[in-house]
């Protein structure tokens, strides 16, 4: 009898497969840490899950439930655009601040004309 073709085969889980996993909690429990993502994965699947892969797969998890953060940057001005073509010398102001080549959003200020 060969020991080696009776060994089990394992793997350990990616990212990809983290995130597969969590979304369903995180769309209940939004709020749910790496930590008890990664105790709860461990004891549900019987298997070890390291700190970063869980952390790499919550970050694709909440990009699929919530969308990715610069998709709704850009949402951000198309939604400008559609308010002051529907209501005409409204005030919409949205800033952003550049930091080492990268932009980011600073504020937004809002004010509706009425019509």
């Amino acid at each position: 009898m060969n020991v080696s073709s009776m060994r089990m085969s394992t793997t350990t889980p990616s990212c990809k497969w983290v995130a597969r996993k969590v979304v369903p909690i995180l769309r209940t429990e939004p709020k749910i840490g790496c930590k008890e993502l990664q105790l709860r994965l461990e004891k549900e699947h019987k298997c070890q899950i390291a700190y970063d892969t869980v952390w790499r797969g919550k970050a694709r998890a909440l990009d699929e439930v919530y969308g990715k953060w610069s998709d709704s940057f850009e949402l951000l001005f198309r939604w400008k655009a559609e308010v002051m073509k529907r209501s005409p010398g409204s005030v919409i102001e949205i800033d952003v601040l550049e930091v080492d080549g990268e932009i980011y959003f600073h504020r937004f200020s809002m004010h509706l004309n009425q019509a």
